[in-house]
């Protein structure tokens, strides 16, 4: 078998927006139950079924429910960056005036000269596309999985003819 691309898991991730949790504000999805935390916060329970589902059970550093044990593996083994980001990458924010420095995290969609394009469960009870701009002060940084070389399609008017909502989110860190 191929090793597993970025493309692969996007098209994982893809495929889940519009996806909600069941019932509403319970933290319950098919992500928690496949992972065996069921009712709790999701967000990177969402990133590790998709490299799962995507055949890449492997390619994340740590195999984890938690944003702040991904990040802290990533450092570890030299796949952690604060810059250079690439589709695929996972994005780990720190949103002000919270308990944890590693409160939630998304797949990269798409870079683009000054926003980057995401892919995340848990936002709003569901998975979502949003669209960051790059110096967005939430982002705190990225892990990088070891993905063989291969080139994006993906473009930011592609996104809207393929019929994805996506949420702008400022530089402020406020949601537009």
């Amino acid at each position: 078998m191929d090793r597993v691309t970025f493309e692969d898991v996007l098209s994982v991730a893809k495929a889940e927006i519009g996806y909600t949790e069941t019932p509403a504000n319970s933290n319950r999805t098919k992500y928690g139950a496949w992972f065996g935390l069921n009712g709790q916060p999701w967000c990177m329970m969402f990133i590790m079924w998709c490299f799962s589902q995507a055949g890449g059970y492997e390619m994340p550093p740590i195999h984890t429910a938690s944003c702040g044990s991904l990040m802290r593996a990533a450092k570890s083994k030299g796949q952690w960056i604060t810059g250079d980001y690439h589709p695929g990458d996972v994005v780990i924010f720190d949103f002000p005036n919270t308990q944890y420095k590693t409160d939630h995290c998304g797949i990269v969609w798409q870079v683009l000269e000054n926003e980057v394009l995401t892919i995340e469960g848990n936002t709003s009870d569901s998975c979502a596309a949003h669209e960051y701009a790059v110096n967005y002060a939430c982002i705190y940084g990225y892990g990088t999985p070891q993905y063989p070389s291969s080139k994006s399609t993906v473009t930011a008017s592609g996104l809207v003819r393929s019929g994805y909502v996506i949420s702008r989110i400022s530089s402020s860190n406020a949601w537009l």
